[in-house]
């Protein structure tokens, strides 16, 4: 829903308004209580995900930018959300773990929410290796949403039937990129990745 201010209030509060419309918002202007401009986001053709994920860096909605160590280069400008089911494999050496290890270093950045770091130090924990999980979860950067995720909840459920802690991974993943386009899901949970792929992210082939 856009927002009004007054010629007066837009002069005084424009940086308060340029913020807004940075987030995607739709501002109307109005004079002697007529509506007589609009000020609204570009819509870009390409770099459109870059461009949302810096304002949610500078927001504090995304932390600060991390790439895989490695030594190869990323192949392209491309992120990716990690459900825990893949550093798991990577931690416990499990088959395809060092593949998807490599595979990692490929992306410029990689999402996850924090509910991954408590699963994956739980199972770390069980098995009594934690002394892994500082080096692997330094890999990530963590996603802060600042609203409720019932949208996505609500489009996920047309697309399958994840489990809660599944959903909730992939409701991340759509609160960064509403339509999937641009960022890469990796999971090796098998109906995860087909709720993923119905949902227009890619990587179901990278894992």
């Amino acid at each position: 829903m856009a927002q009004t201010y007054s010629t007066y209030e837009a002069k005084a509060r424009f940086s308060e308004i340029i913020r807004k419309v940075r987030a995607g918002q739709r501002i109307i202007i109005s004079h002697r209580g007529l509506e007589v401009a609009e000020i609204r986001p570009l819509a870009t053709r390409d770099g459109g995900l870059a461009n949302r994920l810096e304002r949610m860096e500078e927001e504090g909605i995304v932390g600060p930018h991390r790439a895989p160590p490695g030594r190869l280069r990323p192949l392209a400008r491309k992120p990716a959300y990690v459900d825990t089911s893949c550093l798991v494999a990577i931690a416990f050496d499990e088959p395809g773990g060092r593949r998807l290890a490599r595979g990692l270093e490929r992306y410029d950045r990689l999402f996850a929410s924090n509910l991954l770091e408590a699963e994956f130090l739980s199972a770390l924990l069980r098995e009594k290796v934690e002394d892994r999980a500082e080096t692997i979860l330094a890999w990530m950067t963590w996603v802060y949403p600042n609203r409720p995720l019932t949208r996505e909840f609500k489009r996920i459920s047309t697309a399958g039937y994840p489990k809660g802690a599944d959903m909730w991974h992939l409701a991340h993943a759509l609160y960064l990129a509403p339509d999937g386009t641009g960022l890469d899901f990796l999971t090796l949970d098998r109906p995860q990745r087909e709720v993923s792929t119905v949902l227009g992210f890619g990587g179901a082939d990278r894992v």
